[in-house]
C-alpha cells in the first residue's frame, strides 16, 4: 500500500485503469461525478502539482474530467501541455495514414475498433481478444509506411505513435516547471505503458503505484482504481488535517 500523499509532492495520475475502470471500449467508460471536485481539491492541497499522463489524447482527458484542467501528458507523452497553459504541442500529425488502412483492412470485422489519436493510432479488440495476434500484424505491416512510429502493446490494444514518446519523458518534462519543479514525483498507473514514468519517479526521489496485477517496477501497489480513489480521498483528508492543526 502506497503512503498518504504529502505537501511536498506532485501527483501524476493515468486516466483508464486508474482513475476509472476499463471498459470494452474507449467510449463506455464511467467518470464519478464527483472525480472533477476531488482533482480540484488535491491541486488546492498540492499548490495545483497535479497532472494527468494517459494514453488518451487531451481533449478527449478534458472531456471526461471536464470541469477539471490541468496540466498534462496525452498520447503517452506525444502530447504535452505545460502549467499554466491552455495550448496542446503535439507531435506531428503521422498516423492518418495507418489510421485510413487499418480501417479499410477491419471495416467489417466486428469487435475490432480502431482509435485515430492524432498523433498516434490505437487498434483495440477487447471484444475479439482471439484476434490479437492479426491486429498486431496488421499494425506492424501499416506500420512500414510510416517511419518514425514504433509500436506499443496495451492490455487489449496495440498502439502505433512517434518513437519519441514514453510516458517517462513526459513526467520529466513537467517535472522541470512550476509548480512541479522541487517536488517529489508521484505516478499511479494500470498498464506496461506506464513503466517508464514509474522508472522516472523513481529516479527523481520519487515513487510509482501500480493498479492492478502484473509484475511492476513500482515500489507501491493498489488492486483496483476504487481504491485509487480511497487512497486519494484520504490523502487529501491527511494534508486538509495538517492546515487544522
Amino acid at each position: 500500500m502506497p503512503p498518504l500523499l504529502t505537501r511536498d509532492q506532485a501527483l501524476f495520475l493515468d486516466v483508464d485503469g486508474c482513475l476509472i475502470e476499463l471498459a470494452p471500449t474507449p467510449t463506455e467508460v464511467v467518470v464519478p461525478p464527483w472525480l472533477a471536485g476531488l482533482l480540484t481539491d488535491l491541486g488546492e492541497a498540492l499548490d495545483q502539482a497535479v497532472a494527468v499522463i494517459s494514453g488518451r489524447s487531451l481533449d478527449v482527458v478534458d472531456s471526461l474530467l471536464a470541469p477539471w484542467h490541468a496540466a498534462g501528458a496525452g498520447v503517452h507523452g506525444a502530447e504535452l501541455r505545460l502549467p499554466g497553459s491552455h495550448r496542446i504541442d503535439a507531435a506531428p500529425r503521422g498516423a492518418a495514414r495507418i489510421v485510413e488502412r487499418l480501417r479499410r483492412q477491419f471495416i467489417d470485422v466486428p469487435g475490432v475498433l480502431i482509435e485515430d489519436k492524432g498523433a498516434a493510432v490505437a487498434i483495440h479488440f477487447a471484444r475479439c481478444p482471439e484476434r490479437e495476434a492479426e491486429c498486431e500484424a496488421a499494425l506492424a505491416d501499416a506500420m512500414r509506411a510510416v517511419p518514425g512510429m514504433r509500436m506499443q502493446a496495451g492490455r487489449l490494444v496495440r498502439e502505433a505513435l512517434p518513437a519519441t514518446a514514453d510516458k517517462g519523458s513526459a513526467l520529466r518534462t513537467l517535472m522541470e516547471h512550476p509548480p512541479f519543479a522541487g517536488r517529489v514525483p508521484v505516478f499511479a498507473g494500470d498498464d506496461r505503458t506506464d513503466e517508464a514514468a514509474f522508472a522516472e519517479a523513481e529516479k527523481q526521489r520519487g515513487f510509482g503505484v501500480k493498479v492492478g496485477a502484473g509484475s511492476t517496477a513500482a515500489l507501491y501497489r493498489l488492486g483496483t482504481p476504487n481504491q485509487v480513489l480511497l487512497w486519494l480521498q484520504a490523502s487529501l483528508a491527511s494534508m486538509r488535517g495538517e492546515n487544522d492543526e
